[in-house]
């Protein structure tokens, strides 16, 4: 510019055009209901909240192109915070976020056969062996405990759960058992701890420590015995058989020499005579005379008691003495043995 001149300055101004695109965030996992926030770059205005996700992770506005700032928060995840430039151009810009897991899993498998087996965290029970837990906070101290019934000892540690990891553990227990068998004579019943286990004789794990057992029949004094059992140290145990409560007998007969069965069984004696050592209970008692002349009287023995059964045979007619019963008793060479009625008709034997 020169002095002592006038100048004309002439201005003119153009219509700034504002550009507009598609911000979209597509956020995984979709399915955690993750809720954005967006602002522009340096503003001193608070986000803007633009809500949660779609099913698909998906969220989206149309703006100005420029920067942006966003914070993305989701229950369980760290925030993910970012910046995005939105710059001119045609379609969406799309930003993928990944969201960060701020939990871990524990799951306890089953190795060493202990299925179905308690499972504590912080003595809190929260399931059986196989278990596979939700979300856990990473931490490094949780007091892990299994319990597997009174047959294992129970199994303590401290774990640590790691930020998106799996801890996986498979804990052996140590055993507090024995294999045990316990046998009586006579089928008797056998009873562990108030337990009924089966009769004649048993076999299975027992924890370690003193058990009480008992064997029973009916009408018998049960037999008692306490065992010790020690871990991983299997035992037989025979126990003594029950004794059986008793009375006596005294059969008389008119004629004498009448047979004496009792329960069926041929006792090789005959009227009169006293029978010692018969169990107590009800007994059918029968007498035989001739093999053809038969009474049946049923008796009750009470212990250190004796019962008494007198029959008066001269009355009963040889085809009286059987017409009441379906069985008949023979002796034949000396040998008594007792026969079925068969009732009259046909059958096929063998293969045709």
């Amino acid at each position: 510019l020169q002095a002592g001149k006038t100048y004309r300055m002439k201005r003119s101004t153009q219509e700034r055009v504002i550009q507009r695109r598609i911000l979209q965030f597509k956020v995984t996992p979709a399915n955690e209901k993750a809720i954005v926030k967006v602002k522009a770059e340096g503003s001193n205005e608070d986000y803007q909240l633009w809500g949660a996700v779609d099913a698909n992770g998906s969220i989206d506005r149309l703006l100005e192109t420029g920067a942006y700032v966003y914070e993305i928060v989701a229950d369980g995840y760290e925030p993910s915070l970012g910046k995005v430039m939105l710059a001119n151009g045609s379609g969406n810009h799309v930003e993928n976020v990944a969201l960060t897991p701020n939990f871990g899993f524990l799951e306890i498998t089953d190795a060493s056969g202990i299925a179905g087996a308690e499972v504590y965290i912080n003595n809190r029970k929260v399931g059986i062996i196989p278990y596979k837990s939700g979300r856990m906070e990473p931490r490094n101290d949780y007091q892990l405990m299994i319990s597997h019934g009174e047959l294992y000892k129970t199994y303590n540690s401290t774990i640590e759960i790691r930020r998106g990891e799996t801890t996986t553990i498979s804990p052996r227990l140590q055993s507090n058992f024995a294999e045990t068998t316990i046998k009586v004579e006579d089928e008797a019943e056998i009873v562990i701890n108030g337990i009924s286990k089966g009769n004649g004789s048993w076999k299975g794990p027992l924890c370690a420590g003193v058990h009480d057992v008992e064997c029973r029949l009916p009408n018998h004094i049960s037999s008692k015995k306490q065992i010790v059992v020690k871990v991983d140290v299997p035992e037989t145990h025979i126990l003594d058989k029950p004794t059986p409560i008793e009375g006596s007998l005294y059969v008389k007969s008119n004629p004498s020499g009448a047979k004496i069965f009792i329960d069926g069984r041929n006792l090789g004696i005959v009227t009169p005579n006293k029978i010692d050592n018969v169990l107590i209970g009800s007994h059918k008692v029968t007498i035989l005379f001739d093999d053809n002349k038969r009474h049946d009287v049923d008796i009750q023995i009470n212990k250190d008691e004796i019962a008494t059964v007198d029959v008066n045979l001269s009355d009963i007619k040889p085809t009286d003495a059987l017409s009441d019963s379906t069985d008949r008793i023979f002796t034949v060479g000396g040998v008594t043995f007792k026969m079925k009625l068969v009732e009259a008709g046909t059958f096929q034997m063998g293969s045709m």
